[in-house]
């Protein structure tokens, strides 16, 4: 038995309802269909989700890919444990963008307390200006035997406050070339390669 509605366009008359359900005057019929799925979102694969609340949770997630030498933050929790390196730290990137490997770069980490004992991996470097707190230091040893291959969303620029408009400042800083080929020159102590340093 078909169904009817009340429709104002037909002069106040009861017409076959063609919409699949019956309506009265002052209610709202349902939507014809039109054939066409609507198309659903890819899902998102278990690192894809990871990703995003890694970003949400530690607010960092480098945009560009950084310059050899340049000082970013490190966050290597979660996903680190001792002995490997933990916490967040300063770093100096190590290695140029390379062909077929976006989203990545190696750093070296710093720490503010000289290594007992020293080793030929570790050098003294000169940041050529002073890290915020908590580091408050122009300087800080390079552990080039904890050098890791890191995501971007692990890293980002060092955070100095904002300025009198309330936008945040960032430090852009890359340390000077001397300062980079010894850490090199240590990576390659770390890497049991000395042979091959000059």
């Amino acid at each position: 038995m078909g169904l009817l509605i009340w429709s104002r366009l037909s002069g106040g008359r009861w017409i076959p309802d063609r919409l699949g359900g019956p309506s009265r005057a002052g209610q709202q019929a349902p939507r014809a269909s039109t054939g066409c799925r609507r198309r659903k979102s890819p899902a998102l694969t278990n690192t894809q989700i990871l990703l995003r609340f890694f970003r949400v949770v530690t607010g960092m997630a480098l945009k560009f890919h950084p310059n050899p030498g340049t000082i970013l933050v490190c966050k290597y929790e979660p996903g680190f444990v001792e002995p490997e390196m933990v916490k967040t730290r300063p770093v100096i990137v190590i290695t140029p963008r390379l062909r077929n490997r976006d989203g990545l770069c190696t750093v070296v980490p710093l720490s503010l307390t000289e290594p007992s004992p020293v080793q030929n991996y570790h050098c003294l470097v000169q940041l050529g200006v002073t890290l915020p707190h908590p580091w408050n230091g122009n300087e800080g040893w390079a552990k080039a035997d904890m050098l890791a291959t890191v995501g971007f969303h692990r890293l980002d620029l060092i955070r100095l406050g904002k300025d009198h408009e309330g936008k945040r400042k960032y430090l852009q800083r890359t340390i000077a070339a001397d300062q980079l080929r010894l850490i090199q020159t240590c990576v390659l102590h770390a890497l049991n390669l000395g042979h091959l340093t000059i």
